[in-house]
């Protein structure tokens, strides 16, 4: 195992390319350390913390109907649709069910389903 050079600690998103300097300021822990057969392409789930550049807060968790899905719902999973108004509400729902269907669930089962709803938190320095 190697240990953390913090003059040449950084993240380099695999997503956009932005590079991220760790800083004095907020040092990597003393023990943190990566196996050099994983440094290049690490899944953010195996990141460390001070990688991390969206923080979420968990605001709600509730069980519904997968069919219960309302119009806003469909919003903020971030369907969008080009109707007016009155046709708005039906596109969204079909949509969802597209989508639905498409990943290999059973919209006609109509199955129960986790709802997490969440909100970004700034984080200083980030």
């Amino acid at each position: 195992m190697d240990t953390c050079d913090c003059n040449s600690v950084g993240v380099t998103y695999a997503a956009d390319g932005e590079w991220i300097p760790h800083t004095w300021q907020n040092p990597p822990p003393d023990d943190w350390y990566m196996p050099a057969a994983a440094r290049g392409n690490v899944p953010s789930i195996h990141m460390p913390r001070w990688a991390c550049r969206l923080v979420l807060a968990i605001t709600a968790v509730r069980v519904e109907r997968l069919q219960q899905i309302t119009a806003d719902d469909c919003l903020a999973e971030a369907i969008s649709t080009r109707f007016k108004v009155a046709d708005a509400a039906e596109d969204l729902l079909i949509q969802w069910r597209d989508l639905w269907t498409s990943t290999g669930g059973d919209w006609d089962s109509n199955p129960w389903v986790w709802v997490i709803e969440f909100k970004r938190v700034e984080v200083a320095g980030g």
